[in-house]
This record gives structure tokens, C-alpha cells and sequence, in this order.
């Protein structure tokens, strides 16, 4: 469809502080809360004359750009500590 209407291949990263739902978590197995997920915008592929050039290129991408290891934000900080305590 993006050869054919001239769009381009948008590149999307999905990160997780957990492998839950991820390749090879067993099906009924319980994960611990909380569960972050954070979505980040990549850049824009075109497509240019054969469609393998697009899918090596995105591939390509999506190797130099991923992060590796789950994902540490503040506010999962914040939420496994709890909340401030003010005057003790």
C-alpha cells in the first residue's frame, strides 16, 4: 500500500518496564504492577523502487534505534516508593 499511494512507513518504538505480553511469556503466568509502557515516533520510510530495499531499511532502523534493557522513568520510581511523606 505505501509503494502504491506514495505514503510513507512510519516506524513506531514500543517500550515496557516488563516482558509481559512479549515473545515467549507464558500464557497464564502473573506479571508485577505497575506495568509502563511508553510509545515513541521513529522517522518516516519511503518507499522507494522495491519493497525488500524498504523492509532491510526498516530493519536496519529499528536495530540502531531500539533501546535495550526495560524501561526506568521517574514516575515508576515514584509509584513503587510511594508517595511523599512530609514531616517525620
Amino acid at each position: 500500500m505505501a509503494k502504491k499511494s506514495g505514503a510513507a512507513v512510519q516506524a513506531v518504538f514500543i517500550e515496557t518496564n516488563s516482558a509481559f505480553l512479549c515473545k515467549g511469556w507464558p500464557l497464564l503466568k502473573k506479571t508485577g504492577l505497575p506495568l509502563i509502557y511508553r510509545a515513541r515516533s521513529g522517522h518516516a520510510l519511503y518507499c522507494r523502487k522495491r519493497l525488500e530495499g524498504l523492509r532491510v531499511e526498516l530493519k536496519n532502523y529499528y536495530r540502531e534505534n531500539s533501546l535495550r534493557g526495560p524501561v526506568r522513568t521517574t514516575a515508576a520510581r515514584r509509584i513503587r516508593a510511594g508517595p511523599a511523606r512530609r514531616g517525620l
